[in-house]
């Protein structure tokens, strides 16, 4: 009887911790907006991991790093330094995806250069506007 009982603990607790990886890999726990995250010029893997979890992208990142390495393995020296836009849920192996994509988000801006400038004047302008 004693037996009975610390298996079924026992299969409970696995079962809850299975469930706990699965939603957390998922992307049940992530964060629902959509916005843009920076990664570094030369930051490590474990850089950007903490940066995941301080910006409460991910919740754990034992797990993310354990899941990526088996998952993405050799494909994590490809993450790209740049700007990604983070939309919300992403499931870890779309965030990897992400991570490695070509996919940078990219600032613009609309500049109207009066007919006539030359070039030391378009300088001037675009000094002006903070844009160089």
């Amino acid at each position: 009887m004693v037996k009975k009982n610390i298996l079924r603990i026992f299969l409970i607790a696995i079962s809850l911790i299975i469930i706990y990886i699965i939603s957390e890999a998922g992307g049940i726990f992530s964060k629902s907006d959509e916005f843009i995250f920076e990664i570094s010029r030369g930051a490590s893997f474990n850089s950007i991991i903490s940066d995941l979890k301080n910006e409460d992208i991910i919740h754990n990142s034992l797990l993310f790093k354990a899941y990526s390495r088996i998952m993405a393995g050799s494909k994590l020296s490809h993450i790209k330094a740049g700007k990604v836009i983070i939309d919300g849920k992403l499931s870890y192996h779309d965030l990897l995806t992400l991570l490695c994509s070509d996919n940078r988000y990219k600032e613009t801006f609309s500049v109207t250069i009066p007919e006539g400038y030359n070039l030391a004047e378009i300088k001037n302008l675009l000094l002006e506007k903070k844009l160089i």
